[in-house]
């Protein structure tokens, strides 16, 4: 969350002051982004996108700075142009995902150890996109791992299945199933015929008489009269005719057909079952904190104190708790000191850089602020003013005195384990068969109450406002 408001930040500034602004309001006095000055990027391992601004940040009609800074220009003062290409390196560096140069050979497989973002003591690079082993891929979450992995399983799928059906093709293909007269095409006719050979389209067909047929057998969704006809006699009676395709299939062409069918079939349940050995091999590959928790589902709504959760499982369970976190129902009181939050960065936005900040004096700080443009205020883009600004956090600032008297409930409870054996050990002991909650020994019952655990997910991935939301609720949101 830090990097991507870093991110939008950075792309506002319109000078190297506000650059610098930029990355002191979001990372303080960090190291990493203190060398990023120091670091060079050999020209074979940037992006190609990098590469094409460097090209272009020459020129003045792109770069209108150009004349006064060029892409290697050393001038680092406050005065100084904005440089696009220290730009697209705090890109590569902090947003695009990075790897060790020395490779190492991970416990699982792998080629590549991930880097964190800004990483500055090591040598690091870009991710190779065509060296990258799939086992790798897991470093980007699960679900990437998943997705290149189930692409790769289908691609192989459909080329046996390509292969199965290439007597069907060649059948198709050939003047047994449409034996066309090449002849009374048009050019455009024939070369589109072209195209159509070996697919089970039939573009050979001639007109039949059909007394049966009606005009409003044909309006029916999706309507169309194109393969019907109206032919009037001289007697005046009206004669109609259809179109009818001519091309038969074989026996063996059905005996693939089913072969084909069968195959995907068995393949897709293959799949099921190796899609969750996937799952373990990348979940075990990444070590994190979810290897080592468990989520509470329907703790007693009234049991708050984490001391409390730590207790039972230590004496009940003989593990080591490490972390114990509580979720409650207080989602408005969190939303409410998420928008407080923005609009202090709102109020800081206007301040002049040589002014330091102080959220604990907002009333001092309106009086720092620069004018609002009159030209913003006619178009309403970010045309607030600092008076406004403060008003609304004072209504905030009520509101949220006012949410903090409020007794929340507990939703759900997560705790963290020392070792991710003991995890495992609770899970297996608590998840009973759900027509046999006998099963569950009586002293890991929570004051007689069968807890529902599970593992949870990242914590990024996790909707924190949601967590209060019954079943019934987030399917009909997902619905």
């Amino acid at each position: 969350m830090r990097l991507s408001t870093g991110g939008r930040k950075f792309w506002r500034s319109v000078s190297r002051r506000s650059f610098v602004r930029a990355m002191d309001d979001t990372f303080g006095d960090n190291e990493d982004i203190k060398s990023l000055n120091k670091t060079t990027d050999a020209e074979n391992e940037i992006t190609l996108g990098r590469k094409i601004a460097r090209i272009l940040s020459r020129k003045t009609w792109y770069n209108p700075s150009a004349e006064k800074c060029r892409v290697d220009s050393t001038d680092n003062g406050d005065d100084a142009p904005p440089n696009l290409d220290k730009a697209w390196e705090y890109y590569e560096r902090f947003i695009l995902p990075r790897c060790f140069v020395q490779t190492s050979q991970k416990e699982r497989g792998g080629k590549y150890v991930r880097a964190e973002s800004g990483e500055t003591e090591n040598s690091t690079r870009l991710y190779p996109v065509w060296e990258t082993p799939q086992e790798d891929m897991g470093d980007f979450g699960i679900g990437v791992g998943l997705y290149f992995s189930t692409l790769q399983f289908f691609a192989v799928v459909c080329f046996l299945a390509g292969c199965i059906n290439i007597p069907n093709i060649v059948y198709l293909a050939s003047d047994m199933y449409s034996n066309e007269n090449v002849e009374q095409y048009r050019i455009t006719e024939y070369i589109s015929s072209l195209f159509l050979r070996g697919s089970a389209i039939c573009t050979t067909y001639s007109w039949q008489l059909c007394p049966t047929c009606d005009k409003s057998d044909f309006q029916s969704f999706p309507s169309t009269d194109d393969r019907l006809a109206f032919v009037e006699q001289d007697d005046g009676t009206t004669l109609t005719f259809i179109k009818k395709h001519s091309c038969e299939v074989n026996d063996i062409f059905g005996a693939l057909t089913l072969t084909t069918l069968i195959v995907i079939i068995a393949s897709t349940l293959y799949f099921i079952h190796l899609q969750r050995e996937k799952i373990e091999d990348f979940d075990e590959a990444e070590q994190t904190a979810t290897d080592y928790s468990i989520q509470i589902k329907n703790p007693p709504i009234h049991v708050r104190d984490p001391d409390v959760w730590k207790q039972f499982f230590e004496e009940n369970f003989d593990a080591q708790v490490v972390v114990c976190t509580v979720a409650l129902n207080n989602e408005k009181l969190i939303e409410a000191l998420v928008k407080r939050k923005q609009l202090c960065r709102n109020l800081q936005d206007l301040i002049p850089y040589d002014v330091t900040f102080d959220e604990k004096n907002l009333e001092s700080m309106v009086n720092e602020c620069t004018t609002v443009p009159l030209w913003k205020n006619v178009l309403c883009c970010g045309g607030t003013s600092g008076d406004d600004i403060y008003s609304s956090i004072q209504k905030l600032d009520e509101e949220i005195e006012e949410l903090t008297s409020i007794h929340y409930n507990v939703t759900n409870v997560f705790v963290t384990f020392e070792t991710e054996h003991e995890q495992r050990r609770i899970l297996d002991a608590l998840n009973a068969p759900l027509l046999r909650p006998d099963m569950v020994d009586e002293r890991h019952k929570f004051n007689g109450v069968i807890l529902q655990v599970s593992q949870p997910d990242e914590p990024s991935s996790i909707r924190w406002f949601d967590l209060y939301k019954s079943r019934k609720v987030g399917l009909i949101f997902r619905l």
